[in-house]
């Protein structure tokens, strides 16, 4: 698992490529649709009763 907050650049050539900021890249088999996917559905469930303040 990485840490999405890590992430510089995703990259699909044909595999997917994943740069993180700290310079170190990991061939992942998902494509990076699936991994955004992931990214957005992991924060939904870190934040499932924030409300806005207004």
């Amino acid at each position: 698992m990485l840490n999405e907050n890590m992430i510089e650049i995703a990259e699909e050539t044909p595999d997917t490529v994943i740069t993180m900021n700290n310079s170190h890249t990991y061939v992942v088999k998902e494509s990076i649709d699936f991994i955004l996917k992931e990214i957005k559905k992991n924060k939904q469930l870190d934040r499932p009763n924030r409300r806005r303040m207004t």
